[in-house]
């Protein structure tokens, strides 16, 4: 009698199979571990055919096939996805990573394009990477050419990129010199003295670099930092650019070289299903390895927006209530979200007071106009002037931002609503704005049954702003505090600000002494203490006349990058952008009162 054993430890099941495997199946289909049983089972039975020995018959494995794969330094995450993966979907090929000079790799993964005639070359990712110099250069931007003749050497000073007389630090943060170097469009033998810095050791580093006044470095966009100025190469930068403008100058990119004939295992015998495993490799690589593009999410901030008294009156004599933004209007819509302090009433139910001598702020329910041509998407009426006009007044105001689409926080019909956030999205990133008021709350405070402004309390900041973490991605919090008048913030300021950021805020913004402040990095939050006026006629002094735009970029919900364009205000109510030497002044007085 012959006797047949079933090899069902051969036969994998398909849940465990990867889902290529799954798609492509080549030839007949093979029977299961059910079916092979069972036809055991009847032979046992079946007359032996005569003239036939016993025999046993076993089913022996395809012989693995063994995959070069060339890598670059660093690369160990690559390699250890790659390992999981083969061992997990295609028990049948190894990979090999360690290879002979003599040897050709299978595979090629790394930043230069793959040009052997027997590869395809696949391009998986580009990355944009950028330049960042001390948070208080003064210097906006570098032409290419400017960047590599630094790095390889040929320039050593600041003076020499239109700044300061400094030396200059190259720094390029990179797996090794060669890819940086990639990057800048040199060879790796052409860099001079510069200093090549493992993403380990520049999150080490950071603090210390942060402190380099003549720092230039050039690193991925993913590893962007707040805590250092980003810089324009050639006019474009990643952090600060519409998505429609021209790609960053500075790119690597990360490309796959894949052999296009079959792969043989150890017998030499090309394999039936090496089709589906390069299409599966490919498919990994593209898919798992190579993480999805950072989302960039743009910020802007401006400080105090008055349109009472002289601002009103020039409202009303121009006819034009756009007027106030006709010179920075491209600055504040271009960003995805811009949020300002409105402190004012705006109301046709009373008749807004034009002479000086007046401290009730009002204009027209037109001045909604300028607003909106502004690209203006949310307002903190947490302040002492938003209930100027009366109770009544106030309750239109509330009804006509949100008719005009325009978010408010800080302010609202009863408590509950005054510490609400006021909530954007933009292309998936949720940000969450509340507001606070140190200075009118005790006149103008909310209550359970009575509208009025947010009043700012440690407690209450803790509170609203862990719970809007729950709802939003990032969590700006702007406050109306401190002493008129002064550039530097009280004790106060401080402790809230700082309460806000343990609680999970992203960023703080503060209004309302109608000078700007200092800043602070504080747990990786930026802290501006006072962003200063920008619509108002108050013209008796410099420092009232002048403020700051803030653009802040975010990467994936991440605070990566800061600038200051400062304002000049004129014709009592319309801010125009100073140049780099007429706006130093302003952000003198923000630096020179600031930790950086």
């Amino acid at each position: 009698m012959t006797t047949v054993l079933a090899m069902t430890t051969l036969f994998q099941p398909a849940a465990s199979l990867a889902p290529e495997l799954l798609a492509a199946s080549a030839g007949p289909a093979a029977p299961s571990p059910t079916d092979l049983t069972a036809t055991a089972a009847l032979e046992l039975f079946a007359p032996e055919p005569p003239g036939l020995e016993s025999s046993i018959v076993a089913l022996e494995p395809e012989p693995t096939v063994v995959i070069r794969i060339g890598l670059e330094p660093d690369d160990e995450e690559i390699r250890a996805g790659i390992e999981s993966w083969m061992a997990r979907s295609w028990p049948g090929y190894v990979a090999q990573f360690d290879i002979a000079e003599h040897e050709q790799p299978d595979v090629l993964i790394g930043t230069q394009v793959p040009e052997r005639e027997d590869l395809d070359a696949i391009l998986l990712r580009t990355t944009p990477w950028v330049a960042m110099a001390h948070f208080t250069s003064d210097v906006d931007e570098v032409a290419l050419s400017e960047l590599q003749a630094t790095f390889r050497g040929e320039r050593t000073s600041w003076a020499q990129l239109d700044g300061v007389r400094l030396p200059i630090q190259p720094v390029l943060v990179a797996a090794d010199r060669g890819v940086g170097a990639a990057v800048l469009g040199l060879d790796a033998e052409e860099l001079g003295d510069v200093d090549v810095l493992s993403p380990v050791r520049l999150e080490e580093r950071a603090a210390d670099l942060a402190r380099e006044r003549g720092l230039l470095m050039v690193m991925p966009l993913p590893l962007a930092d707040a805590r250092f100025r980003t810089l324009s190469v050639d006019g474009t930068t990643p952090l600060f650019q519409h998505r429609s403008e021209p790609a960053s100058a500075l790119v690597a990119q990360r490309w796959l070289g894949v052999r296009r004939d079959g792969w043989a295992g150890r017998d030499g015998v090309v394999r039936q299903d090496g089709a589906q495993f390069r299409e599966g490799l490919i498919r990994f690589l593209a898919d798992e390895v190579t993480p999805p593009e950072l989302e960039v999410t743009t910020v802007t901030a401006v400080g105090d927006i008055i349109f009472g008294r002289k601002v009103d009156q020039q409202l009303v004599a121009y006819g034009d209530y756009t007027r106030p933004f006709h010179r920075v209007g491209d600055a504040l819509r271009w960003a995805d979200v811009t949020v300002a302090n409105l402190e004012c009433t705006l109301t046709s139910l009373v008749r807004p007071p034009h002479d000086w001598g007046t401290f009730s702020f009002g204009s027209s329910p037109r001045a909604i106009e300028g607003l909106r041509y502004a690209g203006i998407d949310v307002v903190s009426l947490a302040n002492n002037h938003s209930r100027d006009m009366g109770v009544e007044p106030f309750l239109q105001m509330l009804g006509i931002l949100g008719e005009a689409g325009i978010g408010y926080t800080g302010a609202g019909r009863d408590l509950a609503e005054a510490h609400a956030p006021a909530i954007v999205e933009v292309r998936g990133t949720r940000i969450a704005f509340l507001g606070y008021d140190e200075v009118g709350s005790r006149w103008y405070g909310a209550t359970d049954s009575a509208p009025g402004t947010a009043a700012m309390s440690e407690q209450a900041v803790r509170r609203d702003v862990a719970a809007a973490r729950l709802q939003a991605d990032v969590v700006i919090p702007f406050f109306h505090w401190g002493v008129e008048y002064t550039n530097r913030p009280t004790e106060r300021q401080h402790r809230v600000a700082h309460a806000a950021v343990e609680a999970g805020a992203a960023m703080v913004l503060g209004s309302h002494p109608h000078w700007v402040q200092a800043i602070e990095f504080y747990e990786g939050a930026l802290i501006l203490y006072g962003l200063g006026n920008f619509v108002f006629d108050q013209s008796w002094s410099t420092e009232t006349t002048q403020g700051v735009i803030l653009h802040t970029s975010f990467l994936d919900g991440r605070l990566a990058s800061v600038r200051f364009v400062p304002i000049q205000i004129e014709e009592l109510h319309q801010p125009r952008i100073l140049n780099r030497e007429a706006g130093r002044p302003v952000l003198d007085r923000m630096f020179s009162v600031s930790d950086l």
